[in-house]
């Protein structure tokens, strides 16, 4: 009975959340535009890379010939350059662009929310910024402390330890960063009343969480089905090159004088070995921009899934919390 009763408050809550993001569409605007961003910076790395792509046979008949690096300076010369810099740039996206994109996501999300369920505060982007920046690093030390009595627990219980504790774990931090932008609590409060409530509230953080998941599964098996797509995108790929760059032995004759060097030094079949270089050259870059669009449509629709479901403990928390102070003052509290 109270499974049920959970369950159903917990629909009523996302149906509440939904109405609300589905009439506010632009909440989930800057998902898009860090997505667009990913996937612009990772088309940018792949370019850099063409020169050494299509050149790999030279690359690599200069490698074998002199064994030694130092013949290939001016490609490694060119990595270090524009490459690395977007790499760089793609790391700190990953990182502190990610944060960014949380903290502008919950704030829209407080927008949206009764204002009778929110505390009186000020916080604004980058103070919400800078304190998610701070909840990061104070998870990741503490999971660099526990770690090595994780893997042992985690051993000792025949792997079962290794899921159920980052499980929990996830269901107790669920809530600090909804928490720390409806309220005036602190980060570290937040951490605190997110490990609090989730605990008197277990059934239904555990529950919103299993959804949550759920749902990221079914997404990742609706990519996967969609694998043959993907898999006819490539050989047409496969073959458009085929015939646009005229028969494949004409292309191994092409190549051939480059790869004197590594047949010599091979004891794998010549003919393979430029084959497979032939094939390196002309398609690393279309399947790696396929790669790309799939892995941003893929990122897309597991952080708006996400988003929602957190959006979804934000409000349960807000409107929770609103009517336990009503009921410590003796007030009627207010119904799902």
């Amino acid at each position: 009975m109270k499974i049920s009763n959970t369950l159903n408050n917990i629909l009523e809550y996302l149906k509440i959340t939904f109405k609300s993001v589905s009439e506010n569409k632009k909440v989930f605007m800057p998902i898009i535009i860090f997505t667009l961003i990913r996937a612009l910076l990772s088309v940018a790395f792949v370019i850099s890379l063409s020169p050494i792509i299509k050149n790999l046979g030279d690359i690599l008949s200069k490698l074998v010939t002199s064994q030694s690096f130092s013949a290939i300076q001016p490609t490694t010369d060119y990595i270090l350059g524009t490459p690395l810099i977007i790499l760089i740039f793609i790391i700190i996206v990953n990182t502190l662009g990610f944060t960014m994109l949380e903290a502008k996501l919950f704030l829209n999300f407080r927008d949206l929310i009764p204002y009778k369920y929110l505390d009186e505060n000020k916080k604004g982007f980058f103070r919400t910024f800078a304190a998610y920046v701070v909840a990061n690093l104070i998870i990741i030390f503490a999971w660099l402390v526990i770690l090595i009595p994780y893997l042992v627990i985690g051993l000792l219980s025949l792997t079962i330890g290794l899921t159920l504790i980052p499980f929990f774990i996830e269901v107790m931090l669920m809530y600090y960063k909804g928490i720390y932008v409806v309220s005036d609590k602190g980060i570290f409060e937040s951490i605190g009343e997110s490990f609090s409530f989730a605990k008197k509230n277990l059934l239904m953080s555990v529950m919103l969480h299993i959804f949550t998941l759920t749902c990221n599964v079914m997404n990742l098996v609706a990519e996967g089905s969609g694998g043959s797509s993907y898999n006819r995108g490539i050989n047409g790929i496969l073959n458009y090159k085929s015939k646009s760059s005229g028969d494949i032995n004409s292309q191994i004759d092409a190549i051939n004088p480059k790869l004197d060097a590594i047949v010599e030094r091979s004891p794998i079949d010549p003919v393979f070995i430029t084959k497979v270089i032939t094939v390196m050259e002309n398609i690393i870059m279309p399947i790696s921009f396929i790669l790309i669009m799939a892995t941003a449509i893929v990122f897309l629709i597991r952080q708006v899934i996400t988003t929602y479901f957190a959006f979804t403990a934000t409000y349960i928390y807000s409107e929770t919390n609103y009517n336990n102070n009503l009921q410590v003052m003796g007030y009627e509290y207010d119904k799902i």
